[in-house]
């Protein structure tokens, strides 16, 4: 028997790697807010539309640590973890992914793409090919 259970759950997903540059000072809580409240701002045009979340995603690697932040339902709030601190933060990676039942995965491209536009305001970023997010995602909404 084979199962694809993206399939049976009706599921869209979507992910990108994006760099970043702190626009002024940064440490790891602060970088936390940025992360929780653009991952939060994609999530919630998704959970307008009555699906289930399955994970929206960030994770932040930095030469002094990481941050990650999970979301799975939008009522309990984020899940985040810190291990950066108070060091100060200048450049980095960030991972963005989601898995949501009941959606397309057209429908969570559309989704980070507003979490990526928010971060795109507080930091600067580019994505893998070195494209300016900024600029990019903003003429998408």
């Amino acid at each position: 028997m084979e199962e694809d259970s993206k399939e049976l759950a009706q599921a869209g997903s979507y992910g990108v790697k994006l760099h970043f540059r702190a626009r002024g000072k940064l440490d790891g809580k602060g970088l936390a807010s940025i992360l929780h409240k653009s991952l939060t701002l994609g999530a919630e045009g998704l959970g307008k539309e009555g699906v289930l979340l399955g994970h929206v995603k960030a994770i932040a690697m930095t030469d002094e640590g990481f941050v990650k932040v999970n979301i799975v339902d939008l009522r309990l709030g984020a899940d985040v973890v810190d291990n950066i601190g108070k060091k100060a933060v200048e450049n980095g990676t960030i991972n963005l992914m989601a898995a949501v039942a009941g959606c397309s995965d057209e429908d969570v491209r559309k989704s980070l793409e507003r979490a990526v536009s928010a971060l795109a305001r507080q930091l600067w970023v580019d994505d893998d090919k070195g494209d300016k997010c900024a600029n990019r995602m903003l003429e998408l909404r």
